[in-house]
């Protein structure tokens, strides 16, 4: 890949990003599933399951009906105490490319504001993604949210 074609690929992956961070700032839950493909794999998973090749993740979807499902059940049936998050990414790499698929990384820190209590670090750590191309839009073939923190302060409830 040329160093423009990088750069470019960079940019669209950074909007990808930047877009999948605001829906779920502003818990546009619905439009969440629209991040995957059909056969999607999203998971939250701690640092150190992760790095030993563990399988257990606090949050885990296999395929986009999960994905749909969990954006289904946090807008119609959980209850939770109202919070506002914000996501912070950066460092996004293009780390190569493996059949049709974008192999790339990033930095994220998760801040949530709850009405008794001041803001606070929920989640730092980095996506590692597998990107497809489908009609033109990236979408994720799988995320891996790898968080660094050794406990969740409050449940999981908006994903990461």
């Amino acid at each position: 890949m040329d160093p423009q074609e990088l750069r470019d690929l960079k940019g669209r992956i950074r909007d990808l990003n930047e877009d999948y961070a605001w829906v779920l700032d502003n818990q546009e839950l619905n439009a969440w599933p629209k991040f995957f493909t059909e056969d999607c794999l999203y998971r939250a998973i701690s640092r150190e399951n992760f790095d030993e090749g563990l399988p257990h993740a606090t949050l885990y979807c296999d395929g986009l009906n999960m994905v749909k499902d969990r954006s289904l059940a946090l807008q119609e049936t959980a209850v939770f105490e109202p919070r506002h998050q914000k996501r912070f990414v950066s460092g996004v790499r293009v780390l190569g490319r493996e059949g049709g698929e974008i192999l790339s990384s990033a930095n994220f820190q998760v801040v949530e504001s709850m009405s008794d209590r001041e803001p606070r670090i929920l989640f730092v750590g980095s996506y590692h993604d597998r990107i497809v191309e489908i009609d033109g839009a990236l979408k994720f073939k799988e995320r891996s949210a790898v968080f660094d923190n050794y406990r969740v302060y409050t449940s999981l409830v908006i994903p990461i």
